[in-house]
């Protein structure tokens, strides 16, 4: 199954609420854990969190022409780019890490503000995908602390039975945001896990 149009642009809504300060919670209805919201961290262990490092060497207000210039000294490619709200969107190939199906970086007045990483594993059932979106939670939490619930949802759309789930951590100069994202619609199905690292 390819994922149905309504995905990006339903995290891309999310984002903007995020944005907006406005936290997406809904009652859970699927067989992924409930969880609650996380508590704020406390103040003593503030100092053990680690400042949010971009991947690949990126830095915030990069320009279009500094990151292809790092890209052409890699293996990743340029594969397109769009122009979403006054925001150019270029879809990166090529980038080596282990499932990284491809990578969004966006750029607002030519200035890098937003990274987007979507993992995919083709032979990967619904289950290992839930692993990995944990195993990547984890990773995350173990360096910036405990993340907060701001999506939390299964419902049908259309004949399609559709699933996200979303975490975030905020630190005065990134947020970063987690998706796990999956759709079943009698016996196909389509799942994915992304990363999104965003200026604030």
């Amino acid at each position: 199954m390819q994922p149905p149009s309504s995905f990006h642009t339903f995290l891309r809504s999310v984002s903007r609420l995020l944005a907006a300060g406005m936290l997406v919670v809904v009652p859970l209805s699927s067989t992924l854990a409930e969880e609650t919201p996380a508590e704020p961290i406390p103040e003593e262990e503030l100092e053990q969190v680690e400042e949010v490092q971009l991947p690949f060497g990126l830095e915030w207000g990069m320009t279009g022409t500094r990151i292809s210039e790092m890209l052409k000294a890699s293996t990743a490619r340029i594969k397109d780019r769009k122009l979403r709200e006054e925001v150019e969107v270029w879809t990166i190939t090529g980038l080596q890490r282990a499932g990284l199906k491809h990578a969004l970086f966006s750029l607002r007045e030519n200035e890098l503000v937003e990274v987007e990483l979507q993992y995919e594993y083709p032979d990967w059932d619904g289950e290992k995908y839930k692993s990995f979106f944990e195993q990547v939670r984890g990773n995350v939490e173990q360096r910036h602390g405990k993340g907060t619930i701001t999506v939390n949802t299964s419902s049908p759309n259309a004949d399609v039975i559709q699933t996200v789930l979303g975490y975030q951590w905020n630190q005065p100069e990134t947020s970063v945001r987690l998706f796990f994202y999956g759709a079943v619609r009698d016996e196909d199905t389509y799942h994915s896990v992304s990363l999104h690292y965003l200026k604030r």
